[in-house]
C-alpha cells in the first residue's frame, strides 16, 4: 500500500563478501514481488509481517517466513537499508492489516461482542449466586478477552469507522478495551453500595413497623396527646389525695 515502489537487495560488495544469493524485495501497492535467484515469490504485503532484520558489522540478514514455504534467509543489504526497508516493510503490514479490518468489520469485532455479551452474563451470574465478583473470576475472564486487536483500534481510520457503528457494537468495544480487573472492581463497589441502600432502608421499615407497633399496643394514656394526658394523670392524683 505504498505509493511509489520500492526496492531492496544486497550490495555489490554486500554479495561478494556473505556469499548471499542474489535476491530483491519490491513493494508496490499493496503486494511484495520477491525474487530469491530463479525464484520468484509474490503476495499480499501483510504476509510479511514476519519479517526479521539482524543488523550485522556491515551487513544486515534478513529472516523470513512466508505461508506455504520453510524459512527464508537473505544476505549482504547494508544496514542502513535493511533498517529502511524494515521501517516501510512494517508501514505497509499496518496499513494492510487496517485495510483487512475495515472490509471486514463487523466479522472482525464478532469476537469482541461475543466475549462482551458473556462476560456482561458471567458478572450477573456470578453476583447472584456468590454476591461478589472474585479474583479468580476476574482472571478467567481476562484471558477469555479477544487480543491482537488493541493496536489497529487506534488508528484514525478505523476510530472514525467504529464511531459510525450501532451502540452495541460501541459498547462492546469500550468494554472490551478496558482492564477487566478495573471493571470487575467498579461492579462489586456499585453492587455493595446497593446493597448497603437496600440494607438501610429495609431496617429503616423494621423500625418503623416496631415504634407503630408499639403504639398501637400502648395504654390510651401514653399515645394520647400532651394535654389531654396531663389532665388525666391530674385527675387521679387528685382522687388519689382524696381531694
Amino acid at each position: 500500500m505504498t505509493t511509489q515502489p520500492r526496492q531492496w537487495g544486497p550490495s555489490a560488495p554486500g554479495k561478494l563478501f556473505t556469499r548471499t544469493v542474489d535476491w530483491s524485495l519490491r513493494l508496490s501497492t499493496d503486494s511484495y514481488h520477491l525474487r530469491v535467484g530463479s525464484t520468484a515469490l509474490q503476495g499480499n504485503v501483510a504476509e510479511l509481517e514476519r519479517l526479521r532484520v539482524s543488523s550485522g558489522m556491515f551487513w544486515a540478514t534478513l529472516a523470513l517466513s512466508l505461508p506455504g514455504r520453510g524459512p527464508i534467509s537473505l544476505d549482504g543489504i547494508p544496514n542502513a537499508d535493511a533498517k529502511e526497508m524494515a521501517t516501510v516493510v512494517a508501514q505497509a503490514v499496518r496499513k494492510a492489516r487496517v485495510a483487512e479490518l475495515l472490509r471486514n468489520f463487523n466479522q472482525a469485532l464478532r469476537p469482541v461482542l461475543q466475549w462482551a455479551s458473556s462476560a456482561r452474563g458471567a458478572c450477573k451470574a456470578q453476583l447472584t449466586a456468590r454476591g461478589w465478583l472474585t479474583r479468580e473470576f476476574k482472571e478467567v475472564q481476562s484471558n477469555l478477552k479477544p487480543g491482537q486487536l488493541a493496536e489497529l483500534l487506534t488508528e484514525p481510520d478505523v476510530v472514525r469507522h467504529l464511531n459510525a457503528q450501532r451502540p452495541e457494537l460501541k459498547d462492546a468495544v469500550a468494554l472490551w478495551r478496558r482492564n477487566f480487573n478495573e471493571v470487575a472492581d467498579d461492579i462489586n463497589e456499585r453492587h455493595l453500595t446497593r446493597e448497603l441502600q437496600e440494607s438501610k432502608a429495609f431496617f429503616e421499615q423494621v423500625e418503623k413497623s416496631d415504634r407503630t407497633r408499639s403504639a398501637l399496643t400502648a395504654p390510651p394514656a401514653l399515645i394520647a396527646p400532651p394535654s389531654r394526658r396531663f389532665f388525666w394523670e391530674s385527675t387521679s392524683l387528685g382522687t388519689a389525695d382524696g381531694k
